[in-house]
């Protein structure tokens, strides 16, 4: 059903979830390259309810294209540039996980993809605009450090006060939780 919505429908979500059964193995037999082809087309040629219907499938798109699925499937990086290309298309629509993956990789760079920390900095902010505690503290010490741009103390001083925000929101909400 998902491959047909996927093939003649052209459903993002209907092509992550084809995807995810060629990668794992779920009612087909395992098969890396059809997976990464599925969530090609879920990234780039399909229509979707939710931006982020094309974001999940992007993501996974970019994680293999770079080699950091994990050691499961021991897939080396065979195509750096197009990884990091679906990894932004991810972050564009609110994807926190790829906004956070992409800075990590363009912070210290690896297999033919240089490092940027220009734009590295630019993915922590974004990552702690999306309330992410690592995307905040990356913030505040790169501005606090100048890396990817010149020492902001007053830049890493908003940054340390978003982080220490987010921190006190989820220690009142882990309370909140305690009692409910």
């Amino acid at each position: 059903m998902n491959k047909k919505g996927c093939d003649e429908l052209n459903y993002s979500k209907c092509c992550f979830q084809t995807g995810q059964a060629y990668l794992y193995g779920r009612g087909v037999e395992k098969n890396y390259d059809k997976a990464v082809k599925y969530y090609n087309k879920g990234c780039t040629e399909t229509k979707a309810n939710h931006a982020k219907d094309i974001g999940l499938s992007c993501q996974l798109a970019g994680q293999l294209a770079l080699g950091l699925f994990g050691s499961e499937t021991d897939i080396k990086a065979v195509r750096p540039t197009e990884g990091v290309q679906f990894l932004e298309k991810a972050c564009e629509v609110g994807m926190l996980d790829s906004c956070e993956i992409l800075h990590q990789v363009l912070l210290k760079g690896m297999a033919s993809v240089p490092k940027d920390e220009k734009k590295a900095l630019s993915l922590a902010e974004k990552c702690c605009d999306l309330d992410s505690l690592p995307g905040c503290y990356a913030a505040y010490d790169m501005h606090r450090k100048g890396i990817g741009t010149e020492k902001n103390t007053d830049k890493a001083s908003k940054y340390k006060k978003k982080l220490k925000d987010l921190e006190e929101q989820m220690s009142v909400a882990s309370t909140m939780g305690m009692y409910t």
